[in-house]
C-alpha cells in the first residue's frame, strides 16, 4: 500500500501520509511540538516561581553591574572583573541570588571553567573559598536555606536596592 496525500489540517498544505492517524504536515507537526514544550516550561517555571520577568532580568543586570564595580579585579587571578559568578548558584538558591555576599568577581574565563566543573570542586573553587572566608561562607549556607519566591514586589525592592 503506497502512501497517500493529504490537506494539512493546519497550513492546507499537500503531504505525503505515512500513518492513518496524520492530520498535519511535517512543519504544523514540529511546530505543534515546540509550542507544547513552551507552554509545559512556561507552567512549570511558573510554578516554581522562577518565571523570567523584564523585572528580573534588569535586577540581574544590577546586580552584575554593582559589584563589577565593587570588585574591580577578579578574585582567583587579579586580572579585571568581566562577570559576577554567584557562589551559591543562582539555580539552587533565590534567597541568595542577590547577596553581595555571593558576588565572586571572575573573568570570562574563569566563569567558564567553573561551570565547566562540576558544582563546588576544582582548584578554582579552593581559591573562591579562601577569598569568601568561612563567616561569609556559613551565613550564605544558612541563607541558603531560607525558601524566598520573586515576586514583582520582592523584585521592586532588589532593583531599588542595587540602584543605590
Amino acid at each position: 500500500m503506497s502512501p497517500k496525500a493529504k490537506k494539512c489540517k493546519d497550513c492546507g498544505t499537500e503531504f505525503i501520509q505515512y500513518n492513518s492517524l496524520q492530520n498535519r504536515c511535517i512543519k504544523c507537526l514540529l511546530k505543534q511540538v515546540k509550542e507544547k514544550r513552551k507552554i509545559k516550561r512556561v507552567k512549570m517555571l511558573k510554578d516554581s516561581g522562577r518565571t523570567k520577568t523584564k523585572l528580573l532580568n534588569e535586577a540581574d543586570k544590577l546586580y552584575q553591574i554593582k559589584y563589577k564595580k565593587k570588585y574591580p579585579k577578579s578574585a582567583i587571578s587579579g586580572e579585571p572583573t568581566e562577570a559576577i559568578h554567584h557562589f551559591i548558584y543562582k539555580s539552587d538558591s533565590n534567597n541568595c541570588r542577590f547577596d553581595g555576599d555571593n558576588a565572586v568577581p571572575v573573568t570570562i574565563a574563569e566563569h567558564r571553567q567553573i561551570h565547566d566543573n562540576a558544582k563546588h570542586t576544582g582548584a578554582l573553587y579552593n581559591k573562591i573559598t579562601l577569598w569568601l572566608g568561612t563567616e561569609k561562607q556559613q551565613r550564605l549556607e544558612e541563607k541558603r536555606k531560607i525558601d524566598c519566591k520573586l515576586t514583582d514586589n520582592y523584585l521592586k525592592e532588589v532593583i531599588n536596592d542595587l540602584s543605590n
